[in-house]
């Protein structure tokens, strides 16, 4: 089998600046994404991670970013979602588009070999978690 990504563009009648927090900031973020943020150091080689106090979920690195306009990390599953543990590390792109009406968001999350249960997991969470965060920055 053959490299897969998974790709999804939303519409968010936000600018891009609002966007952007809503991604970085783990109160704004905890209203929409599925697992907490925890924690994020914005800076080259900072980490990043998703969950509780008790329990790491999701586990990563800052590629890259540019504030407002793109944001590049690592992402892995921790040993408790099952299935998961041979997975390879995989990458989440968000790409911030200022548009007519707000922002254009585009989420790349790339790096699978195939479609296996970190693919299977993520293309069933981030459809959700976008619709999430859209209905936030709108009000809906």
């Amino acid at each position: 089998m053959s490299a897969v990504d998974f790709i999804e563009t939303v519409s968010i009648e936000a600018p891009p600046d609002a966007v952007w927090q809503a991604i970085v900031d783990p109160n704004l973020a905890s209203k929409y994404y599925l697992v907490p943020l925890s924690a994020i150091e914005l800076t080259p080689g900072g980490r990043i991670s998703y969950g509780t106090a008790e329990e790491t979920l999701i586990t990563g690195e800052i590629e890259n970013f540019e504030p407002g306009v793109r944001l590049r990390h690592t992402f892995r599953f921790s040993r408790a979602i099952l299935g998961t543990a041979d997975d390879p590390m995989t990458t989440v792109t968000y790409l911030l588009e200022p548009s007519a009406h707000g922002t254009t968001l585009t989420l790349i999350h790339s790096g699978f070999p195939r479609e296996n249960q970190t693919y299977t997991n993520i293309a069933e969470g981030w459809p959700a978690i976008l619709h999430g965060l859209k209905n936030l920055l709108e009000k809906k």
